[in-house]
This record gives structure tokens, sequence and C-alpha cells, in this order.
């Protein structure tokens, strides 16, 4: 069956938020930074998840998925090469997240990025913030269709040398090494192991 990818759009938002809910429930990176014993987890991922990709669709980077029989069951979120935060209502969305899920866990969240990515090349990259299949799609091929597409779209971009990005379980690390990706950096933060890898393009 053919995995046809489109670009995803505001409408598209609460789909993505779900996808992304199912996809990161249990993820040790979301975990450490929303504390599920501490208060309405469920809610405090959705919320997480909404944060990050309203920042996507305001500076319009892309924001990529795969649907099956109309459901979304595959997406991505990419920042650009010299992908620069641009929307004046940036500051505004930050402070509604903060407010919405507490300075402890906007503060775990912005220590987490900020030591993370100290490992991310210097020369102009694509990043992938977030890559997400849903649970009942997995090992059907839909996530290598999304790093299928995001290599194409670093390959014809002259700005761009090549596609990085994070994971926090070690079994993916084997999983992006099949598709060409090496590891550059691996990071312990509190506690937590993240491995920073590229794709030279």
């Amino acid at each position: 069956m053919i995995k046809e990818i489109k670009r995803l759009r505001i409408e598209n938002r609460s789909a993505v938020v779900d996808l992304f809910v199912d996809s990161f429930y249990d993820y040790p990176l979301i975990k450490h930074m929303l504390q599920p014993d501490a208060g309405d987890y469920r809610l405090a991922i959705s919320l997480l998840m909404g944060f990050w990709i309203d920042i996507y669709l305001l500076n319009e980077w892309p924001l990529i998925g795969i649907k099956s029989n109309r459901e979304l069951v595959a997406a991505a979120i990419l920042t650009p090469p010299n992908g620069m935060l641009t929307s004046v209502d940036q500051r505004g969305l930050q402070d509604q997240f903060r407010a919405e899920v507490g300075d402890l866990a906007y503060t775990r969240m912005e220590k987490f990025e900020r030591e993370s990515e100290r490992g991310l090349p210097e020369s102009p990259h694509y990043f992938l913030g977030i890559l997400g299949v849903s649970s009942n799609k997995q090992r059907q091929g839909y996530g290598a269709t999304l790093l299928k597409e995001i290599r194409r779209l670093s390959d014809e971009d002259i700005l761009s040398s090549g596609v990085c990005l994070t994971t926090e379980i070690q079994v993916n690390v084997a999983y992006y090494q099949r598709h060409g990706y090496h590891v550059l950096q691996e990071n312990v933060i509190n506690n937590v192991a993240s491995w920073c890898m590229y794709l030279e393009t």
C-alpha cells in the first residue's frame, strides 16, 4: 500500500496532539519533564504536545504526516535550517504553557533542551523534533517512510547539511543507524540518557 505523505496544517492540530500523546505516553524524557505522579499526566502531556505543535505551526515549519483510512497514523515535526522563532506570539505561548504545567515542569523542560542541544552540529541542518507512529501501526513502515521524506527535504535544500535528532530510548539508536544516522554525542541529563544523532545529506 502506498503511504502518501501530506503537509499538516492547523486543522490537523487535534489529530497530531492525540497521535503524539499515544506515541510518547511512556517516553522516558516526557515522564522526566512532567512527573506522572504529580497530577493529571494525560492532560499535561496533551498540553506539552500542543505547545510544541503550536510553535511549529506559528513559525510555518514542516509538519508532515501519513493517513490510513482517513486516520492520522504517523507524523513528524521539523525545524528547518536556520529556523528562527519569528512569531510575535511565541512568548505568549510559552507563558501560557508555563502557567498550565507549572514552573517545575517548565524548568525541567528548558534545562533538558538547553543541555541536549550542546551536541548539535554547527552547520545548518534540519532538526527532527518529534516523529510519532500510532501504537497500533508500529512496524508497518510508517516511520521509515517519514524518515525517507525528511532525508529528501534535506537533500533538496541547498542550505541543509543533513538531519539531526535526539532520542532517549537506546533501542531507537540502532533503528536510526539503519537509516543512515550516526551518534554525535551521548548525554546523561538528570539520569535520563539522550543520544544526539546525525544524518549527512
